[in-house]
């Protein structure tokens, strides 16, 4: 395997050295793990993530640090991502009760109804370079809480970040087989992304590279859930907005939000979301979005 190199941009010394990973590897051995993970009762999950808080809580600062030196911003940055991680998993935990409590309905005929929810299985997370910490950590902290395992691809320009998250997770007592760290650079992503092993994708960088993953990675009709940067955003007036109206698969599921220089694009569920009347309209014209749910990786069992 090849070494993975991770330079200081204001300095140009060598920061973090490692070997690409094994993807075949690493998604069998998250597979092996996973059945063990979901079949412990939610509480028991729960506090797992709260003792990872404990510990990231515990590094803060040389967290920050490694973060601030490996993507060059600037050190306060650096400690409101690591703050915005820790504080991630009570968000996840208030989200997860308010969107997947069981319900018990009484149907036609006397017939009677259930919903419950189980987790997916085997998640493949893809991170960016910008804030690689935090956004991963969105997508790995609720994807936990729902019983699935975890295989987590940093950036190439973030590996030592990544390393440091995934050793956060596993020094809070989750088994180091349910969040696999895989490193690695576009050719590791692309293999991830269409490991016939994984059952769903959960990513977060540009829209070049989220529509090839898309093309890629939608046929096999799993679940994938995607944030992109500046260039997937559409604006209400100019070429932008009927550029991403064309991308359909952007925008039937999606409302706006831009906050320079980290401009996502998410779910929304209620059209008072969007930024202007033609986002509203765009998003009434889909009849499904009311049944969307944004960071529930999770699937309900009817």
């Amino acid at each position: 395997m090849a070494d993975l190199i991770s330079y200081e941009p204001a300095t140009g010394a060598v920061l973090w050295r490692g070997q690409s990973g094994d993807v075949e590897a690493e998604v069998a051995t998250a597979r092996a793990s996973w059945v063990a993970w979901a079949s412990h009762p939610l509480t028991y999950r729960i506090e797992a993530m709260r003792r990872f808080a404990n510990v990231v809580r515990g590094k803060a600062e040389p967290f920050a640090d490694l973060i601030a030196r490996e993507t060059g911003k600037p050190l306060w940055e650096a400690r409101t991502e690591v703050e915005a991680v820790v504080n991630k998993v009570d968000i996840s935990v208030s989200a997860y009760a308010d969107r997947t409590s069981q319900r018990r309905l009484e149907g036609a005929l006397g017939a009677r109804v259930a919903v419950r929810h189980k987790p997916h299985g085997v998640l493949a997370v893809l991170g960016p370079y910008n804030f690689p910490a935090h956004l991963p950590n969105g997508h790995i902290v609720p994807a936990l809480i729902a019983g699935n395992a975890v295989v987590f691809k940093p950036s190439e320009k973030a590996p030592a970040t990544g390393a440091m998250l995934v050793d956060c997770f596993h020094q809070a007592g989750i088994p180091e087989g349910v969040v696999r760290l895989l490193i690695g650079g576009p050719e590791q992503g692309k293999a991830l992304a269409s490991e016939p092993g994984i059952d769903g994708l959960l990513f977060t960088g540009s829209a070049r590279a989220g529509m090839s993953l898309h093309r890629q990675f939608g046929a096999a009709l799993k679940r994938e859930q995607r944030a992109f940067g500046l260039d997937a955003c559409a604006f209400p007036n100019g070429e932008r907005f009927e550029l991403a109206r064309e991308r359909r698969t952007h925008v039937d599921e999606i409302a706006f939000e831009i906050t320079l220089p980290a401009c996502h694009v998410w779910p929304a569920t209620t059209a008072q979301n969007h930024g202007s009347d033609r986002e509203a309209r765009a998003h009434r014209e889909t009849p499904t979005m009311k049944e969307k749910i944004f960071h529930t990786p999770c699937v309900p069992l009817r």
